[in-house]
């Protein structure tokens, strides 16, 4: 037997009368077995070129049997008593779907095609991962457009909510979605994290569109994302035996930075230099946040708290010190020297802080911190 999402339209409604689907009170219609559903390797076999695009991403590997992050944060979380089921429904829907299926196929794929194109719209604002959308695998494959593929596999339905924010937030909740429903941006996440291409074919054998949404979802773990996330300016004089530096950031995202997971930061990097190209001053030695927190940027918690902020617990952030979207964070420093020629200004980003990977007990080498961008500052004589 083909698998459900493979099916006609027809046949699926057919066999919507067969399988447990319990859209009125749940707003999830779905097969009895999980069996029945596509994987991401069935999707691929027509959509090739996304599915190389999908696999490589955070979204294909958001299980704890592939992240060792995510596979830390739910060891700690399920040792101190909290029901990791509820982190499922973000990072493995599926286990979420079926908990009593050991489906390995669909649940160690993460957030994968059939997931995401069985969206029919919203069920719930207020509540998170499956629990926030209306699931339909019973139905037409939805997504940005209608489909034209010349031998469809599959009927494919418009739904709006795939060229907004909200088909992200039901997982990304407190990250950009609020900055966008709040009016502070028009910016919607396709446009820079699924950029399209033009004149491309969905499927193998589709015909040719004006516009294709890249499935790379690239965001905190693209090196080229974040060397544009911002821009570095400023100025250096020497007077009176010191120093003075002007350094002004400026956000060219269309949302606040960091964004998305509420644990990252990013953070300056300020070093003087002789004219040797010797280092002679610096902002700090080993630990930003501590030692120079104007130049650190990120959401603050308590320490003790602050690997629950992930919707593991109710935590409402103590500070918020990001740079938001156009704008630009003026900072200034004296440096005790006047043999400064030259200011290197570097820009860093980390996905955890040091205190959750020690708790973790986390790897340093799978968070490391990613140099954004650098600029020279010569120092006006």
């Amino acid at each position: 037997m083909k698998k459900i999402f493979l099916f006609s339209h027809v046949l699926a409604c057919v066999l919507s009368l067969t399988v447990s689907a319990s859209a009125g009170e749940s707003s999830i219609a779905k097969p009895e077995k999980g069996s029945a559903l596509s994987t991401s390797k069935d999707c691929g076999e027509c959509h090739k070129r996304i599915h190389q695009e999908w696999s490589g991403t955070m979204h294909a590997s958001s299980t704890p049997e592939k992240d060792p992050l995510v596979k830390a944060f739910y060891g700690y979380l399920a040792a101190e008593k909290f029901d990791v089921k509820k982190c499922d429904k973000c990072h493995v829907p599926f286990r979420a779907l079926y908990p009593d299926e050991d489906n390995k196929d669909l649940s160690q794929e993460g957030v994968n095609c059939v997931f995401c194109h069985s969206v029919h719209g919203k069920a719930d604002s207020g509540k998170q991962g499956i629990d926030y959308y209306k699931l339909d695998f019973l139905k037409s494959v939805t997504g940005p457009s209608q489909g034209d593929a010349k031998k469809a596999a599959h009927d494919a339905q418009f739904i709006g909510l795939f060229r907004h924010v909200d088909i992200c937030s039901g997982c990304h909740q407190s990250g950009e979605a609020d900055y966008y429903h709040a009016g502070e941006s028009q910016a919607v996440c396709q446009q820079c994290h699924m950029p399209t291409k033009q004149k491309e074919t969905v499927a193998e054998d589709g015909k040719v569109r004006d516009k294709v949404y890249r499935h790379l979802f690239e965001g905190g773990h693209s090196e080229d994302l974040l060397s544009m996330a911002a821009i570095i300016s400023g100025e250096a004089k020497k007077s009176g035996g010191k120093t003075s530096v002007k350094l002004s950031l400026e956000n060219s995202a269309l949302h606040p930075i960091p964004g998305g997971f509420p644990l990252r930061a990013i953070y300056v990097k300020l070093t003087g230099l002789d004219a040797k190209g010797k280092e002679v001053w610096s902002n700090y030695a080993k630990d930003p946040r501590k030692e120079d927190p104007k130049g650190y940027f990120a959401l603050a918690f308590p320490e003790a708290e602050e690997v629950y902020a992930h919707y593991a617990k109710e935590i409402k952030p103590s500070g918020d010190t990001r740079i938001k979207a156009t704008e630009a964070k003026e900072l200034a420093y004296e440096i005790p020297s006047d043999k400064v020629e030259s200011v290197r200004v570097r820009l860093f980003y980390r996905p955890l802080p040091e205190t959750v990977l020690k708790k973790l007990r986390i790897d340093p080498g799978l968070a490391p911190e990613t140099l954004m961008m650098e600029e020279t500052i010569a120092v006006a004589k």
